[in-house]
């Protein structure tokens, strides 16, 4: 943190793969930026991939539903010279707070050596022979899985041509055995090829049938964690046309192919702020298999500690965060500017504490975060009565409401309505030029990292 003051305080949440790093300040913390307790660690990701076999029988099923539909007169797809293009399948849903509800976790693995990784851009945000690309909910995944609050997309028009919702264990954690078969949409489309979502929330599908048509953006189901899968994402995967063994990895880059099949290709390093929110002191995780305990609170009595949480995805950072705190009139209370020397983490949160003191206006208060050109609000409510005037202030004409005093009812938005207008729900990972890196990064578990042992799980995606 570059500049603090006596009544606001800083403390730094790092999260790789889902360990969390360093919880906030207690209720009354010390003055400067305060340390969180944390224990150095790494996990290294396992294999988490769909067996030969049963990648097999989930194939000969997908043929044999083709094979039938094509018997009851579903035309065969075009075999047209042009792929059809794909938006990125998740979005958060309409309504809740925050700007986006998840993070590329893993791409895939384009080195086919056993115990060696190879991104399509040259880095290793990838595991060892993992086919598709891994999408995990964030933050607070395991409330995001029970709330269904992910849901997951048709990236382009195309027919079911498979669908399983057999599983009901949709909170696979860990490495503990086997998760069972997955709950997965298999759709084909228009040029032949196939597009697969996997782990998805049991009883969450569609209901469609086999052979009816979805459309592009229509809602599939929501993330979950079914079949072999070690935390809440989504698997998304390309298949060639005839549904052969061939994967086709989307992104366009030195080790895919040339042609991008996204519509709109984001930025191998995306990084922002996916949500900014207030809470009445640090949440916590007991349990890494459990919702944890969001502490989430829009009215505060004064005097109060408040705790200002940002929840990045990519966080790089020597790109800086402005955070400013307004009273109800608009007037600004604080703000700072936090960088630091990490170089990248996959996701992240920090928090800092707005120490209010009694005799704080009440009214609607607004906390805004700008990082990497993007700006982010979230409000919070100091209750109380207004200070009547006394006997002797007789008002005077310079005591009529400033400019910036009658801004009020403009200023300070709704506890929900946090996201911005570039926050398109059923877009793809916008790109943002700043944040796109010339030269690969290849991040690794005990690069920048420390590891809390009792917060949230580490994410070990796969089938």
């Amino acid at each position: 943190m570059q500049r603090t003051d006596r009544r606001l305080t800083a403390a730094t949440c790092l999260v790789a793969l889902g360990l969390v790093v360093g919880p906030a300040a207690a209720a009354a913390p010390p003055p400067g930026p305060a340390a969180g307790t944390s224990s150095a660690g790494s996990f290294e990701a396992p294999r988490d991939n769909l067996s030969p076999a049963a990648e097999r029988a989930m194939l000969d099923e997908i043929g044999r539903n083709v094979a039938r539909l094509r018997r009851a007169g579903l035309p065969a797809p075009q075999r047209r010279a042009a792929a059809v293009t794909y938006d990125f399948p998740l979005r958060l849903a309409p309504g809740l707070p925050g700007e986006a509800g998840h993070y590329v976790s893993a791409l895939a693995d384009h080195d086919p050596a056993a115990g060696k990784v190879l991104d399509y851009h040259g880095g290793s945000r990838t595991y060892d022979s993992h086919r598709g690309i891994d999408i995990a909910l964030w933050p607070f995944p395991w409330n995001k899985l029970d709330a269904g609050a992910v849901q997951v997309l048709a990236a382009a028009a195309g027919t079911i041509v498979a669908k399983a919702d057999t599983n009901a264990a949709d909170r696979h954690c860990g490495n503990a055995g086997d998760g069972g078969d997955w709950n997965y949409v298999a759709l084909e489309h228009a040029d032949g090829r196939m597009t697969i979502y996997g782990h998805l929330r049991h009883l969450s599908l569609t209901a469609k049938a086999i052979g009816q048509t979805v459309a592009r953006g229509e809602v599939l189901g929501t993330a979950g964690s079914s079949g072999n899968s070690s935390g809440p994402h989504l698997h998304f995967e390309v298949r060639t046309k005839s549904f052969a063994q061939e994967w086709i990895d989307p992104f366009a880059g030195p080790h895919s192919q040339a042609e991008s099949l996204w519509t709109a290709q984001g930025p191998y390093i995306d990084p922002a702020i996916n949500l900014l929110a207030v809470h009445e002191g640090p949440p916590s995780s007991p349990d890494p298999c459990l919702p944890s305990v969001t502490r989430f609170k829009d009215r505060f009595a004064t005097p109060a500690n408040v705790y200002l949480y940002a929840y990045y995805r990519d966080f790089q950072g020597a790109l800086p965060t402005e955070v400013r705190v307004h009273r109800p009139d608009g007037t600004l209370f604080r703000s700072w500017t936090y960088s630091d020397d990490t170089a990248f983490v996959r996701a992240s949160s920090h928090a800092w504490v707005a120490q209010l003191a009694a005799g704080e206006p009440p009214g609607a208060w607004r906390v805004e975060a700008t990082y990497n050109g993007q700006s982010h609000q979230a409000t919070f409510t100091v209750e109380g009565a207004p200070v009547a005037p006394t006997a002797t202030a007789a008002p005077t004409a310079t005591a009529a409401p400033t400019a910036t005093a009658t801004q009020v009812a403009t200023a300070a938005p709704t506890a929900t309505a946090i996201q911005v207008a570039t926050a398109a729900p059923t877009a793809s990972v916008p790109p943002i030029a700043p944040a796109s890196p010339t030269a690969p990064i290849a991040p690794t578990a005990s690069a920048t990292l420390i590891a809390h042992q009792l917060l949230l799980p580490q994410l070990r995606r796969g089938r």
